[in-house]
């Protein structure tokens, strides 16, 4: 179904003049060449849908809240005047269940602000462990954590997580991705003090001026430790990845984004010939997202003029189906899964290299895993030639962990895509520990259980800072 339009061109609307008024925009609205949408008075505005501003004005009133509801869309490319509410809805994760998973978010904000107190974006969740938060006890481990080289005297995670650390203040940067671990109540065990998960997050502040003559620049991209940047959308519209009107100096083709309902990272892409990894290479706004440096970098850039917003949907599927070659291995344990793939082109090569993404380990407390094994380096994409002379061989790593130990039982990877190779071709899974050789071109799918070689678990959850109890 077409969608509908109210069209401001050229003339001056304002909405509406009537005071302690609550005004909802239910259709897209479209702000033309020198027109201008204005609101005033005591005037509450809630948008729906699209509102894009192409070369005009949006002109908010000092006493007007106008909020961008979540899904709803603030597309500028002109100007806008006065401040904007943005919101973002947040499902409660499963406490009820006995793992106490699915609680890791990642966030960003799409204005400068706090990340607690009145105005801060995170005010209606619980926080603990830096300046602001609602318990402010260094002791207790934080549940907002943000990525950093520079630990310095910072407050963070033990190893391997020592790069997760407090926010040294309550400032809240914009385009800076961050977690937070979501507590069921303030007081452990107590539900009188459940944390309402149906009251949107939400945090108010200018929107960008982003006319056609604006290029924007992600701050402080850093090319130190293993290049490593945990940026966010900041705009109140989404991003295509895939748009040509980025400029991604020294920095690989990918974007990671953490999926908490799948408990797995996404990777997006874009290799210059218009083939993305993703079906859609959307970054949301609110979405934090992951960009590594090339090999070698020193001075890694990401600049973006206006022609990379888009009224598209979020991600929807692992791959997108592509005029190149691609081929998958899923693995399913229990009610968990991750997948690997491998695509083809004689623009890429055998070794690991900046065509390849990397395999990130989830944030989750129970989640499969599965990756290939290339040069030292847990591959999520390896991109391999078209035409191989001689036989490779790579390690494919299977595995999982339940409440954070490892995971142990009946497993099973399938095959997609691999029917389609020449004949030419010999692909096969070998299973080193009793010796099964599988046929991937005639197989579709690869049973066999799962002993972990370590019963090391992971320790990444934070205690909940009124009290004693592990969450």
């Amino acid at each position: 179904m077409m969608k509908k339009f109210i069209t401001i061109s050229v003339l001056f609307l304002s909405l509406p003049l009537l005071a302690a008024a609550q005004f909802s925009i239910n259709e897209n609205i479209f702000i033309g060449e020198n027109g201008t949408l204005h609101t005033d008075l005591d005037t509450r505005v809630l948008t729906g849908n699209a509102l894009i501003n192409d070369s005009g004005t949006l002109s908010v009133g000092t006493d007007t809240d106008f909020i961008l509801s979540d899904q709803s869309i603030l597309l500028n490319r002109g100007v806008v005047q006065g401040d904007v509410t943005f919101e973002k809805d947040i499902s409660r994760p499963d406490f009820e269940n006995t793992e106490p998973d699915g609680r890791w978010l990642a966030l960003s904000s799409p204005v400068g602000g706090n990340y607690t107190g009145n105005e801060g974006l995170l005010r209606n969740l619980w926080t603990q462990g830096f300046p602001g938060a609602d318990y402010e006890d260094t002791n207790f481990d934080p549940n907002v954590v943000e990525f950093t080289n520079e630990t310095g005297n910072r407050h963070c995670f033990e190893e391997p997580d020592e790069n997760w650390c407090a926010p040294e203040t309550n400032s809240l940067t914009a385009g800076q991705g961050f977690f937070v671990y979501l507590f069921e109540n303030k007081v452990p065990g107590d539900n009188s003090t459940a944390v309402d998960f149906t009251e949107p997050l939400s945090i108010m502040g200018k929107n960008k001026t982003f006319d056609g003559a604006t290029i924007h620049t992600f701050p402080n991209l850093i090319a130190e430790g293993e290049g490593w940047n945990f940026l966010g959308n900041q705009f109140g519209a989404p991003l295509d990845w895939s748009s040509s009107d980025w400029s991604k100096n020294q920095l690989t083709e990918f974007a990671y984004i953490w999926d908490p309902e799948e408990k797995q990272y996404l990777v997006t892409s874009d290799d210059g010939s218009g083939n993305t990894v993703l079906n859609e290479p959307i970054l949301a706004p609110f979405q934090a997202f992951w960009v590594k440096t090339t090999d070698g970098a020193t001075s890694p850039e990401l600049l973006m003029t206006n022609g990379v917003f888009t009224t598209a949907d979020d991600n929807t599927e692992y791959f997108k189906e592509q005029e190149i070659p691609v081929a998958s291995l899923s693995l399913d344990i229990g009610d968990y899964r991750s997948k690997t793939a491998f695509r083809f082109g004689d623009q890429y090569e055998t070794g690991f290299n900046d065509d390849d993404a990397h395999f990130l380990t989830p944030m989750a407390h129970s989640f499969a895993y599965l990756y290939t094994y290339n040069d030292g380096n847990p591959t999520y994409l390896k991109s391999l030639p078209e035409t191989i002379e001689s036989k490779i061989e790579m390690p494919l790593y299977a595995g999982g962990f339940e409440n954070l130990a490892p995971y142990s039982g009946e497993a099973t990877i399938k095959m997609e895509g691999f029917e389609f190779f020449s004949q030419e071709w010999e692909v096969a899974l070998y299973d080193h520990r009793n010796g099964t050789v599988t046929d991937l071109t005639q197989e579709s799918e690869y049973r066999f259980t799962i002993r972990p070689v370590s019963t090391k678990s992971r320790k990444f959850e934070p205690v909940n800072g009124t009290g004693d109890t592990k969450v």
